[in-house]
């Protein structure tokens, strides 16, 4: 696995392109050092400090595990711009999100993410079709990277497009997020 400090388990992005190199798997370290996720900042609370400093595959997928009240949702909130953390450095496959030693904050609207909420938060006056046509409209047809029909293959939902969300349960809400997500092509889906 990448990132993180379990020993024996896990390393470091730049040791594992490393170890890739050495090996000669050079299609292997090309693919890892082509996209990159690196963050680092502290959030601090009356009761609780986050401090995190990682780098991470800007392909793939990457996992965020821990104990409740650990700071997940805290980490993605400062990914997603969501939160502002006082000493941060944010950069995304080379675009710099977040520097406050240059006092540079780049606003969430502007940070080409897929935030999927763990309640989902889907439009309740529209229908789930609706729901995912809302986003994926205002991605520019030359930059879509899905179409509406194999997002909704992918995650199962097609039978759902109809229903409005007060109709659907907990698991197909979320999957119909996780779609209106996928949907906006972002670079970096949370």
């Amino acid at each position: 696995m990448i990132g993180g400090n379990i020993p024996d388990k896990t390393r470091v992005v730049s040791v594992q392109i490393f170890d890739h190199v050495e090996a000669m798997e050079y299609m292997q370290a090309h693919w890892l050092a082509g996209a990159m996720l690196v963050f680092s900042f502290l959030v601090a609370f009356d009761d609780f400090r986050l401090d995190v400093d990682l780098q991470l595959p800007g392909r793939g997928v990457s996992a965020l595990f821990g104990h409740s009240g650990s700071g997940k949702t805290t980490c993605l909130r400062c990914l997603a711009g969501l939160e502002r953390a006082d000493q941060a450095y944010i950069e995304v496959n080379g675009e710099v999100w977040q520097d406050s030693a240059r006092q540079y904050f780049m606003p969430p609207h502007q940070r080409p993410i897929g935030y999927v909420f763990q309640e989902a938060s889907l439009f309740p006056h529209l229908s789930v079709k609706n729901n995912l046509i809302f986003g994926w409209r205002r991605i520019a047809q030359h930059q879509r990277q899905v179409g509406l029909e194999h997002a909704c293959e992918l995650l199962g939902i097609s039978h759902l497009l109809a229903r409005k969300p007060d109709t659907l349960s907990g698991g197909e809400r979320q999957r119909v997020g996780i779609a209106r997500a996928l949907l906006t092509s972002p670079k970096v889906l949370l």
